[in-house]
């Protein structure tokens, strides 16, 4: 019997940050300074300012980095995640409108089990900036890991009509068809963006965590008969031809992303 783990819908973590847009003005005071006008002169015994709101969610992407640390137990991975919670909370009550913060609270409830908040949270990040393809990519993530495919597909549909050129959601959209049981609408977005090759070799790859070998082997086929000089390809037909598993990777490099995690590579030890 294969050893396989049950690790397959593992893409929605790979969330890239964006900047808080606020602004500080700080002004000299002296004896002989001389401030311009309409600014506001700092007095001696005004209270500490409080932190920016990027500051803020610095200190939370270190606690989420933290929880996501595999050599931790996982209450401290619960722990540090709380934490990340509470300081990009804190972010948003001193800016409202920083994205990364929204993007990075988002996260952290997908790593806590919560995608109702998640989802909630990029909702809200939307309302603000309806036109970021980078948020409607998010939450698709959110969709795929409540294997809410449909919603998925629509959300990157409508991130790569805002950015028609950003490949990174090609290759999500294809993933998401592929893991959806579409595979030649995925072949057609995956080939058109990485080529055919890469294109077989993917939704092979992701046959072959749904337990289709046959159609895995298939797929493999048509990505060496693209490119018979695949590597990734034509070793991991070779594996499985000789009845053995393989943890060949995922993606092909041209489509690998940090966001693809490693444990997509392993798939379930129920036949």
């Amino acid at each position: 019997m294969d050893c396989r783990m049950s690790l397959m819908m593992a893409w929605c973590l790979a969330l890239g940050a964006a900047g808080c847009q606020t602004t500080t003005t700080t002004v000299a005071t002296g004896p002989n300074a001389h401030a311009p006008s309409g600014a506001v002169i700092a007095k001696s015994n005004e209270p500490p300012r409080k932190p920016k709101a990027e500051t803020i969610v610095t200190l939370a992407k270190t606690r989420a980095d933290q929880g996501d640390d595999k050599n931790q137990t996982s209450e401290m991975q619960i722990k540090w995640r709380d934490e990340a919670r509470k300081y990009y909370q804190e972010a948003l009550k001193l800016d409202a409108n920083c994205i990364s913060a929204y993007r990075g609270l988002a996260q952290v409830y997908l790593k806590l089990n919560d995608s109702d908040r998640a989802i909630e949270t990029i909702h809200t990040a939307i309302k603000l900036n309806p036109k970021s393809g980078t948020l409607w990519s998010d939450l698709a993530m959110c969709h795929n890991c409540r294997k809410e495919f449909e919603q998925a597909v629509q959300c990157l549909n409508k991130a790569i009509e805002l950015e028609p050129e950003n490949r990174q959601f090609a290759r999500t959209l294809g993933l998401t068809l592929a893991r959806s049981g579409r595979i030649e609408p995925s072949l057609a977005v995956l080939g058109k963006a990485y080529g055919q090759d890469n294109a077989h070799y993917t939704v092979a790859r992701m046959l072959y965590q749904l337990n289709q070998d046959d159609a895995c082997k298939e797929q493999l086929r048509l990505a060496l008969a693209a490119n018979p000089n695949h590597r990734d390809a034509r070793e991991m037909l070779s594996t499985l031809e000789q009845g053995g598993n393989t943890s060949a990777p995922l993606l092909p490099a041209a489509l690998a992303q940090p966001s693809v995690d490693p444990q997509l590579t392993v798939r379930s030890s129920a036949e």
